[in-house]
């Protein structure tokens, strides 16, 4: 009498339990969001701000800011939510509509952050837009400017 071969038999159970064991032992956490020194940044973030004002006073001669309360109402009640969550800061964040014909959102030095009214009009709900105001927000928190 012949032996089965169990070698089938122990990689379908070898694939069908090691993954569950596996992820069982992998815990998922957040990056931890590195805070920059001030040895990071040439700027306090007074002086930051002051220079995001005159940038904010040179670009808006060239780009029109919607003065919409109810649209930028939603921007702004969106932004407070996200900055909410964000470590603390002295820095002043702002939020823009502008008028542009191209999906874009930016930031300027200081915590002013821009988004195009086409970007509003293009998100196909309230998180598409809280995503991309977050991921302005993390460029002000992280200094990039």
């Amino acid at each position: 009498m012949k032996k089965p071969n169990l070698l089938p038999l122990a990689i379908l159970l070898f694939l069908l339990f090691t993954p569950t064991q596996i992820r069982a032992q992998q815990t998922c956490q957040p990056p931890a969001l590195p805070i920059p020194t001030t040895g990071q940044n040439i700027f306090s973030e007074e002086q930051e701000m002051m220079l995001g004002d005159a940038i904010a006073e040179h670009l808006q001669r060239d780009h029109a800011i919607i003065d919409d309360a109810e649209v930028t109402a939603y921007l702004k009640r969106i932004g407070e939510r996200l900055t909410n969550h964000l470590p603390p800061t002295q820095l002043r964040f702002q939020f823009f509509v502008f008028d542009i014909n191209d999906v874009n959102a930016f930031t300027l030095p200081g915590g002013r952050i821009y988004v195009s009214r086409k970007m509003i009009a293009f998100a196909r709900n309230e998180d598409e837009l809280a995503g991309v105001v977050a991921h302005e927000l993390g460029h002000i928190v992280a200094r990039h400017s």
